[in-house]
């Protein structure tokens, strides 16, 4: 399913990125402009915490204070690439001894390091912040991930009263006695041949 897409956006980190940046949809190749404008729309339904542990570090519009950081090759060929890569478990920032250990970067770049705990600071407001995961994130995110359609349905469903409530007051009035049990069993066979026809 990601092939496709992937090598439109030069590879499937790119792709993967994308979602986190928040381009305008212009920017995305024609036949990804659609999805995006999807995703765009699902993530404004849903509140978004200040940042993700996933969100890129570089080219990120959300995150100015590093979207210009001269050292952002540097960092990235190092393996520094996303909001969790700068912090310890404890949530915080890491040491300059710690980089070193965890991705191998030389003594020498301790002037570089500053930048980048300069960048954070501002960004954040603290060498000490905690990033949350997103609920569309939560759902969508495992590698094992099954149905991701229909996973995805369920998930937009919960936003707003169901399409079908105009139905629903239609059949109470000619069959007072359906209980909430029996409309949920009606409303998702509604659903399911649609969504089984599509899933992955």
């Amino acid at each position: 399913m990601t092939a496709l897409p992937g090598a439109l956006m030069g590879s499937y980190e790119a792709l993967t990125n994308s979602l986190y940046r928040y381009h305008s949809r212009s920017s995305y190749p024609l036949p990804l402009q659609t999805v995006a404008k999807v995703w765009s729309l699902v993530l404004s339904k849903f509140p978004q915490p200040l940042v993700s542990p996933r969100a890129p570090l570089w080219g990120n519009v959300h995150l100015p204070h590093f979207h210009g950081l001269q050292v952002a090759r540097f960092w990235g060929s190092h393996g520094v690439r996303f909001v969790v890569h700068l912090l310890r478990e404890d949530q915080d920032f890491l040491s300059f001894a710690e980089m070193k250990e965890r991705y191998g970067v030389p003594g020498s770049a301790f002037y570089r390091y500053l930048q980048l705990r300069q960048a954070a600071q501002a960004q954040f407001g603290s060498l000490t912040f905690t990033p949350v995961l997103s609920e569309v994130e939560i759902l969508l995110g495992p590698a094992d991930l099954t149905k991701p359609l229909t996973q995805s349905y369920a998930l937009l469903q919960t936003l707003g009263p169901s399409p079908f409530s105009n139905a629903y007051h239609k059949w109470v009035a000619d069959l007072p006695d359906l209980s909430e049990r029996q409309w949920k069993e009606v409303e998702g066979s509604c659903y399911s041949p649609v969504v089984s026809s599509r899933d992955l």
